[in-house]
């Protein structure tokens, strides 16, 4: 759960809004790596044929600063038991990249410095769907890295890129189902996880929501960072997968029944309607060679009546007005 002291902000209350500025400002000659060029100017092109261009503020504004280099990433990820070959650093805008294989990983960089929210004096960080407040506690990480990933096979599939974040983009792209592909577009670009929050608690409790986030972001501390010694794993992701799911299968189940225009709906046609988020659910995750349970087949029959304890049942058909 979030800690009493982290308060989630909304970009749009707490930052001034601008008119988006022209793509001729950015200055490519002062910006632009030689080896790297191509992928930016590529990636500038691919989402202007597929993002708005007030959608892409964020992006526009941070290309006139960006700085980029290559690093050799051997010693960090001796040190951090860690595989990483590229890294966006918000602090100065910079992308660094291993030079044996940059061309997997830019995209996925690119889409970090695309949606960071860059203000000097804001006490908070936003960046896609992860929040950093002054204190350094943070939120949001595990959906982001998911979601940033989600968008570059998205985009560039046709080209070569790390496979990286799979549990995280997969729980991503189900909450992308939930909310809807231009909504959640729109928030990761302008930083904005209280959008992500609002629009969930049309189904959801502001509790549930909490504990799904934190949850996948221990998930993803733990597994796609390492940041954890193997001991404390076991006990902390033995029912974290499950808890995820928990709240997928609940949330889904609500939002199919709200947003329904029928009176009745049918028990087996409302679990045909979940088809494509059951699917997405992982059924276990394997991790250091050890197989985390994440599904069994009682779990949609317990889900779905902890749903519907809350309507008036008929026969098999759930009343909803």
């Amino acid at each position: 759960m979030l800690s009493k002291s982290f308060e989630l902000k909304n970009t749009s209350e707490q930052l001034e809004q601008h008119d988006t500025k022209l793509f001729s400002d950015i200055n490519e000659k002062d910006i632009l790596h030689s080896h790297l060029r191509p992928y930016i100017i590529n990636f500038l092109k691919v989402l202007t044929q597929n993002i708005s261009e007030e959608d892409l503020y964020n992006f526009l504004q941070n290309m006139k600063t960006l700085k980029t280099n290559f690093k050799n990433f051997t010693i960090y990820n001796m040190l951090s038991h860690r595989s990483v070959h590229g890294f966006y650093s918000y602090e100065d805008n910079t992308i660094s990249l291993s030079k044996r294989n940059y061309h997997l990983t830019i995209y996925h960089e690119l889409f970090h410095m695309a949606s960071t929210v860059i203000e000097k004096d804001a006490s908070t960080l936003y960046t896609g769907f992860l929040q950093i407040q002054d204190n350094d506690e943070k939120i949001g990480n595990g959906l982001n890295e998911g979601y940033t990933q989600y968008l570059t096979e998205r985009y560039f599939s046709d080209k070569p890129i790390l496979k990286c974040y799979s549990y995280e983009t997969r729980i991503a792209s189900i909450i992308e189902q939930i909310i809807g592909s231009s909504k959640m577009q729109s928030f990761y670009f302008h930083g904005n996880l209280s959008g992500v929050v609002d629009s969930l608690k049309n189904y959801s409790s502001k509790d549930e929501i909490d504990k799904f986030i934190t949850t996948l972001d221990d998930i993803s501390n733990y597994i796609s960072c390492g940041l954890l010694k193997a001991k404390s794993k076991d006990a902390i992701l033995k029912n974290s997968f499950i808890d995820i799911n928990n709240f997928l299968i609940q949330t889904s189940l609500k939002q199919k029944i709200l947003e329904s225009n029928e009176h009745r709906i049918i028990i087996e046609h409302l679990i045909h309607k979940i088809d494509p988020v059951l699917c997405l659910l992982p059924q276990a995750v394997v991790y250091k060679y050890k197989e985390y349970k994440a599904y069994d087949t009682d779990l949609l029959e317990k889900n779905l009546s902890i749903v519907l304890k809350d309507y008036r049942l008929e026969h098999d058909k759930v009343l909803i007005k």
